[in-house]
């Protein structure tokens, strides 16, 4: 489903919901030069923990300006896709939930998913140059971007920024928790839940 926002600056912003799998549809914002004509290159941002989409716009809209249809997506847990009534951190209690049950990739693996499934939506317009999909990404939005070109071909360039992360070099010299203490609640949540003290050993677990 695609609907116009008003916007000004010369742009036009399109709010996008699509089916990801089911029972489960992600929310986007496509924001592009109003009159631009035929096909052109897109710009994916991805988005750090805690923000979303809506918070990304003044880089969705420096893309735009040079050239680039800009979308910006919403990571599960994130934005309009954190649940209705939900109270709290969602998103670190969706990653408990995962530990617990084994069910669920709510840290990098279902937004990454749901990215692919993005482009598959992309390929279908006609102001999109499939063959020139970007990608990048901040924080988290960073590692999804490393991850998503690694699966994906259809990306044809990947620049995350704040995104690298040897999680095993990071467990073998005592540098876990720069990245561990970013989803903190989860982290402790996690502990808590298994009765273990936070650790090497525990976040090599986790």
């Amino acid at each position: 489903m695609v609907s116009p926002r008003p916007y000004d600056e010369g742009l036009s912003v399109q709010h996008v919901t699509f089916a990801v799998e089911a029972g489960e549809r992600a929310t986007a914002l496509i924001v592009q030069s109003r009159g631009a004509a035929g096909r052109r290159p897109v710009v994916i941002y991805l988005h750090g923990t805690g923000s979303s989409k809506d918070r990304s716009m003044a880089r969705l809209k420096e893309f735009a300006k040079r050239g680039f249809v800009a979308v910006g997506l919403d990571g599960r847990f994130h934005g309009e896709r954190i649940p209705a009534g939900a109270t709290g951190d969602p998103y670190s209690d969706a990653i408990v939930a995962a530990f617990r049950t084994g069910q669920g990739h709510p840290f990098l693996y279902d937004t990454v998913w749901d990215v692919m499934r993005l482009i598959d939506y992309l390929q279908t317009r006609d102001d999109v140059d499939a063959a020139r999909i970007g990608l990048t990404g901040m924080s988290k939005g960073g590692m999804e971007t490393y991850l998503i070109a690694a699966v994906d071909p259809r990306i044809a360039a990947a620049a995350p920024k704040h995104g690298v992360q040897g999680f095993r070099w990071g467990l073998e010299h005592g540098a876990w928790d720069s990245r561990a203490w970013s989803i903190r609640p989860a982290v402790e949540g996690a502990a808590a839940l298994s009765g273990q003290q936070i650790g090497a050993g525990f976040m090599r677990t986790f």
